[in-house]
């Protein structure tokens, strides 16, 4: 399996890329901001396990969003036409649940994008921005999703 770090790739074992995630949490954790992790590696050899599993370990719910067969549309929300008929007609966007979050202290949760480098070039970069601005149009995850 690659994982994709930093804009560099390095090759890692299934137990290296889960103490990738440990780490990437335990920094979270204490307020800083890693960059996310990209997972690459052949179907089937475990990489929505090791998150599942990575997620259970630490308590944390998981989300799993299969990406390949979404439309732009389906992740950056349904357009929402507001004001108009004024001077200043706009659009917001009604975002996806698959990507709402509740904002609880309490609860943290990890969202997987899987399937991302099957996905079309427009969906990869809405998903881009997601990972790495961690926001969506107007819509920004809460700081309790990893």
């Amino acid at each position: 399996m690659a994982i994709l770090r930093k804009s560099s790739a390095m090759l890692v074992t299934i137990n290296a890329a889960e103490q990738l995630i440990d780490d990437n949490i335990e920094m979270r954790e204490q307020g800083l901001h890693p960059n996310p992790l990209m997972f690459i590696g052949a179907p089937g050899i475990g990489k929505s396990e090791m998150i599942r599993h990575a997620a259970a370990k630490h308590g944390m719910g998981v989300r799993v969003v299969n990406i390949a067969n979404m439309a732009k549309e389906d992740v950056n929300g349904m357009p929402l036409p507001i004001n108009m008929g004024t001077p200043n007609p706009s659009l917001d966007y009604v975002p996806n649940n698959l990507f709402v979050f509740p904002d609880d202290k309490e609860k943290k949760y990890m969202l997987f994008l899987d399937e991302l480098t099957n996905a079309s070039e427009d969906v990869q970069a809405v998903c881009l921005t997601l990972l790495l601005e961690r926001r969506l149009n107007n819509y920004t995850l809460p700081d309790n999703v990893f």
